[in-house]
C-alpha cells in the first residue's frame, strides 16, 4: 500500500524543522521524502506553480518579476517530476511538505488531489493550527519581511476556514488531522517527534530539534518596517529575493526583545473574527486559547519605529559579517532615538551595497576563488568610502 501524506502548515507551526530535518534524510526505512527542486527542502513555491489557479500571487513569484509563461513552464516541469518520484517510489509512505498550501484555492486543491489519486492508494493530510493571538503576531512579522508597510492587523488574522475547510471538502474530514500546536504537550516538546508519531515513521539516530525559523526581535522589526514604510523597501527583479534574504539574515541576528503585539489589541482585532475562531475550535475539539502576557507589547505604528541608535549600529554590524562588507555611515545624531527616516536611508544603502555585491558574484563565476572573493570585499569597502586590512 503506498499512503501520501500531505503537509500544510500552518505557518510559525515548525514547518522549517520538520522540513530540514526529512530533507536531510530523504529516505528511510518505511517512508520517502520528496523535494523537487535543488537545495529546497519544502514544496512551498513548487505547489503554487504546480496546482494554483492563480500562481504568481505567491509572493515568491511577484517579488521576482516572473511571468506567468514563467511559471507555467516550471509547473510543467515541477510536475513531471513529481509524477516520477510518486510513480517510482517503493517506500509505503511518500510526504509532501508546503506550509503554502494553506494559502492554496480550493480549485488548486482539486487539481492536487486528482494528480495524486492514481499514483497512491491513500491520500492524508495533517496541518498544525497555531492559536489566533500568537499567529497574529508571528504572519505581521512575516508581512514585513515582504514588505509590510502599514500597521494594519486585518490581513493577519487566523482566516481558518479559508485555510482548512476546503481540504476537508476535498478528501474529507476523516482524510484530514489538524492538531492544535501546543509543543509543551508533544512527545519531547518537539513538533519533529509529534509529526513522526502522528505519521507512523522513525527517523535514524534523529538529533533533538532546534527551532531553525528564527524570529525577529522587536527592534529588528521596527528597523524593517521602517525600511518599508520610508525607503525603496522589497523591490522586484531578479536580485529582490536575495538581496532581501542578506538584510533578514543581518536582521535575524539581532538580539533584542521579542516582537509580541499589546493584548488588547490582539483582543480587538479577535472579536472580530471570534466566529472564525469558534469554526476552528469546533474542527479541533478543543479550545484555542492562549496565554497572553498582560501588558507591554506593540500598541501602535509608534512604538514599533521607536529605534534607538545603539540597535541601528548592531544592525549594521552583523550586515558586515553577513555581507563580508563595510557597511555604509551610519547617520550622525546626538539623539537616543533615530528618526525613521534616517533607519530607513541607512537600510537602503546597505541594500545596494548587498544587490551590487550579488551583481559582481553573478559576474564573476570564478569568484569562488579565495583570491577574487578577497578582492570583491575589498572592493565593496572602497565603494563605501571606507577600507580594511
Amino acid at each position: 500500500m503506498k499512503r501520501c501524506w500531505i503537509h500544510i502548515g500552518m505557518h510559525k507551526t515548525g514547518s522549517t524543522t520538520i522540513q530540514r530535518r526529512l530533507g536531510e534524510i530523504e529516505r528511510a526505512d518505511g517512508w520517502n521524502y520528496i523535494t523537487l527542486e535543488e537545495n529546497r527542502r519544502h514544496l512551498n513555491a513548487a505547489m503554487f506553480a504546480m496546482f494554483a489557479s492563480r500562481p504568481r500571487r505567491y509572493h515568491e513569484f511577484r517579488s521576482s518579476g516572473a511571468t506567468a509563461e514563467d511559471i507555467a513552464r516550471k509547473g510543467r516541469v515541477l510536475r513531471g517530476r513529481l509524477e516520477r518520484a510518486v510513480r517510482e517510489s517503493t517506500e509505503e509512505n511518500l510526504i509532501l511538505s508546503a506550509e503554502s498550501l494553506d494559502q492554496m484555492d480550493s480549485e488548486g486543491v482539486g487539481r492536487l488531489a486528482d494528480f495524486l489519486r492514481p499514483h497512491v492508494d491513500d491520500i492524508r493530510v495533517i496541518g498544525y493550527v497555531r492559536p489566533p493571538g500568537g499567529l497574529m503576531s508571528s504572519r505581521f512579522q512575516e508581512k514585513v519581511k515582504h514588505g509590510k508597510r502599514r500597521f494594519d492587523l486585518s490581513s493577519c488574522t487566523a482566516d481558518y476556514r479559508f485555510r482548512f475547510a476546503k481540504y476537508d471538502e476535498v478528501f474529507g474530514p476523516s482524510q484530514v488531522k489538524l492538531v492544535k500546536y501546543d509543543p509543551k504537550s508533544f512527545t519531547n516538546q518537539c513538533v519533529l517527534s509529534d509529526f513522526t508519531e502522528r505519521v507512523g515513521i522513525s527517523l535514524p539516530g534523529s538529533p533533538p530539534a532546534r527551532r531553525l525559523n528564527r524570529r525577529l526581535s522587536r527592534q529588528a522589526c521596527g528597523i524593517l518596517y521602517a525600511y518599508n514604510k520610508f525607503g525603496e523597501g522589497f523591490g522586484g527583479g531578479r536580485h529582490a529575493l536575495p538581496e532581501n534574504r542578506l538584510l533578514v539574515r543581518s536582521l535575524s541576528a539581532m538580539e533584542g526583545e521579542k516582537f509580541r503585539l499589546a493584548p488588547e489589541l490582539v483582543a480587538a482585532v479577535n472579536e472580530t473574527t471570534s466566529d472564525d475562531i469558534r469554526w476552528m475550535e469546533n474542527r479541533l475539539g478543543t479550545t484555542l486559547d492562549e496565554t497572553m502576557p498582560s501588558g507591554g507589547g506593540i500598541a501602535c505604528e509608534e512604538d514599533l519605529l521607536r529605534i534607538e541608535t545603539a540597535e541601528l549600529q548592531e544592525f549594521a554590524r552583523n550586515f558586515e559579517e553577513v555581507v563580508e562588507a563595510a557597511a555604509p555611515p551610519l547617520p550622525e545624531s546626538d539623539s537616543l532615538i533615530v528618526p525613521p527616516e534616517q533607519v530607513a536611508a541607512c537600510v537602503q544603502s546597505c541594500g545596494e551595497l548587498a544587490a551590487e555585491s550579488l551583481r559582481e558574484v553573478e559576474a564573476v563565476p570564478e569568484v569562488r576563488s579565495q583570491g577574487l572573493l578577497h578582492s570583491l570585499v575589498r572592493r565593496l569597502r572602497q565603494m563605501c568610502g571606507r577600507s580594511r586590512s
